[in-house]
């Protein structure tokens, strides 16, 4: 790695107010770029906020607003905003879907939001009908044609994986498969929870815990092969490395 670091100003709208929780994800900004090596190049930056504003007698929760940064120009775009009950980012990973927007997680994985990179325009997406024990083993992925999919793990077992048709009026969920995981990983492993998804790929990360430690295991989805990447990891999430930067190369 570079060891290259840039630092933003937040969006100026958010500057007067604390921000409740909030979202971010970097996009490579270069036309056509195979991401083989665009380190050092143009870049954007788009953000989520739900973030509350101090009264004189109270707090008042405000609408979650979303905004572009551009490094070729330094500056944000004007917010995005909406209204919704349950539009609070929650800490997973994001993806960039084929359809030109990015995807984040809510909190309680009960609604999903959508970051129109070319209209920076936010909406909310209802997920699946979700178990409230389970509001934690939710995760954003890509599927097979680019589109945004979600996977989900039901009842500590069920890894249900779905994909978003936004068909005009007709936008619906499709369920594409449900793997049986206690046919997958070790009967011996107590409740996996899912951490991560390596993008351009069907590999999902979940840890589970063997004799009181927690291990990272990668399960390919094409053939279900199993294999554990990380011995003792205690994260909620995984982010893998996908290439890398050699100084002088």
């Amino acid at each position: 790695m570079s060891g290259d670091v840039q630092r933003l100003r937040s969006p100026a709208d958010t500057l007067a107010l604390r921000t409740n929780i909030e979202a971010s994800a970097v996009l490579c900004a270069v036309s056509g770029c195979d991401h083989g090596g665009c380190h050092g190049g143009p870049f954007a930056v788009a953000f989520v906020a739900n973030y509350v504003m101090e009264g004189e007698e109270e707090e008042i929760t405000s609408p979650t607003s979303a905004w572009l940064y551009s490094s070729e120009t330094g500056t944000w775009s004007a917010p995005s905003t909406v209204r919704h009950h349950n539009a609070e980012p929650f800490p997973k990973p994001s993806v960039l879907a084929g359809d030109g927007a990015v995807y984040f997680l809510t909190w309680h994985g009960r609604n999903i939001l959508r970051y129109d990179l070319r209209k920076l325009d936010l909406t909310v997406i209802a997920s699946p009908e979700i178990d409230d024990d389970d509001f934690e083993n939710h995760l954003l992925m890509t599927t097979e044609d680019g589109g945004m999919g979600l996977a989900r793990l039901v009842s500590g077992h069920s890894l249900q994986l779905w994909s978003w048709k936004p068909v005009s009026a007709a936008a619906a969920w499709v369920q594409l498969r449900v793997i049986d995981l206690d046919l997958v990983i070790p009967g011996d492993a107590m409740r996996p929870r899912l951490l991560g998804f390596a993008e351009g790929t069907d590999m999902v990360f979940v840890d589970t815990t063997y004799d009181g430690a927690q291990v990272v295991q990668q399960i390919e989805l094409s053939t279900l092969k199993v294999t554990k990447v990380l011995d003792e990891c205690y994260a909620s999430c995984v982010l893998p490395y996908m290439s890398f930067f050699l100084p002088g190369t």
